[in-house]
């Protein structure tokens, strides 16, 4: 009777053990899922913000494409902080086809943070690509605002 009882005692033990663990592996994945998630949202925010601003500066300064199709002439523009980016855009620069850089707006270091996500975007004439917009978007907010989110629907 005694063995009985040990056996049943050790295989309940055994079992509650095996449930913590399982319970744990299922917190790990849903949480490594969400950030996964987040992650992939954030990244779509930004996208969007960053092609805003390109389609906004495109309109504001339509010479830019034109300019784009001119050959290099061996300078690059540096605008000047009123002419910095506006939101969460910190920094954007455009390269033409051969990947010169033409424009560059921000501090001419790049931010190697984990919260900028650099975004590229073609910049198009008709049909045709005439260069590249690049933005460092600091997402920051996005991913405080996604993080939250996520707490209140407790992930």
């Amino acid at each position: 009777m005694k063995t009985r009882k040990s056996d049943q005692s050790r295989s309940g033990t055994v079992a509650n053990a095996l449930l913590i663990c399982v319970s744990a592996l299922l917190l790990v994945v849903g949480v490594n899922y969400a950030r996964s998630e987040i992650g992939a949202m954030v990244q779509e925010e930004a996208s969007l913000s960053a092609h805003k601003w390109a389609t906004h500066l495109v309109a504001k300064d339509p010479q830019m494409i034109e300019m784009l199709k001119q050959p290099f002439n061996g300078t690059s523009q540096q605008l000047t902080t009123k002419d910095r980016a506006a939101g969460n855009i910190q920094t954007y620069r455009v390269y033409d086809t051969e990947k010169r850089l033409r424009v560059l707006v921000g501090p001419e270091e790049e931010s190697h943070s984990e919260t900028i996500t650099r975004i590229s975007l073609p910049l198009m004439s008709g049909n045709t690509q005439v260069g590249t917009f690049v933005a460092d978007v600091d997402s920051t907010s996005l991913y405080a605002l996604f993080m939250q989110g996520a707490a209140k629907i407790g992930l």
